[in-house]
């Protein structure tokens, strides 16, 4: 993904890219920018000040830094379309509900899906091998996943 996603502006535009095999300083430096990324799209999930960083961050880890516990927005299922016995000021209500729902869990999905894209477009493919499904590439895989500890290891030892 080049810079960001039409509806998302991020401070790093395009993340420093780790040429060769990457380092600690160099890891430390790709988080601290998607970190910052992920931090600049609002949500009020979480304490409401940190962004979307839960995306990039053990739920531990963004606990101890929120003191709140981020929720990861589910999918609101299908459009309500009938409320029965209900007012239209009710009626709207639902139906207000649930497309703040469905916007939430759609920014969600879109933020955790850029910061993945610029992480893989930063980091040499070589160094990812050993995360990614032969038959479906990174689908599954979350850029948290790509930044943990052991798979930090895996970055730097593509094939252990």
């Amino acid at each position: 993904m080049a810079a960001s996603d039409s509806q998302l502006t991020f401070p790093h535009a395009e993340l420093s890219p780790i040429v060769g095999e990457p380092t600690n300083t160099s890891l430390q430096l790709l988080q601290r920018q998607l970190y910052a990324n992920a931090r600049s799209i609002d949500s009020t999930r979480g304490g409401g000040n940190n962004g979307h960083l839960s995306i990039l961050m053990s739920d531990a880890a963004y606990l101890a830094r929120a003191g709140v516990a981020f929720v990861i927005p589910a999918h609101p299922g299908a459009a309500p379309v009938h409320v029965p016995a209900a007012t239209a000021a009710q009626i709207a209500e639902t139906i207000r509900l649930f497309n703040q729902d469905l916007a939430d869990h759609t920014l969600y999905n879109k933020v955790a899906t850029a910061l993945k894209a610029q992480l893989l477009q930063a980091v040499d493919a070589t160094y990812l091998s050993a995360l990614e499904d032969p038959e479906f590439g990174y689908p599954d895989v979350t850029a948290r996943a790509m930044l943990a500890r052991p798979s930090s290891d895996a970055l730097r030892h593509p094939h252990a």
